[in-house]
């Protein structure tokens, strides 16, 4: 878990994901990001498109969503969202 990310998913309805991840790709309002461990501090706004979230045992988890932001800070990354499609 060192060298994982502590990532919520969280819209208006609830938590969506609370998990960790070995890496994120989301959808930045101006291009895809790729967010790894170490991460330096970040706040964006994401535009339509899907979060990947790439597990430490090769899973994939793949969200798409309309709109919304995320936090990465310390390793923990929070996305909010309206809502996953």
């Amino acid at each position: 878990m060192a060298n994982d990310l502590l990532v919520n998913i969280v819209s208006p309805s609830g938590s969506i994901f609370s998990g960790t991840a070995s890496a994120v790709i989301a959808p930045g309002s101006i291009g895809e990001m790729t967010l790894l461990p170490k991460h330096a501090p970040l706040l964006s706004s994401l535009a339509q498109g899907k979060i990947t979230l790439m597990g430490t045992n090769n899973t994939k988890s793949v969200f798409e969503i309309n709109s919304g932001f995320l936090e990465i800070s310390n390793d923990k990354l929070t996305i909010l969202v309206e809502d996953v499609l």
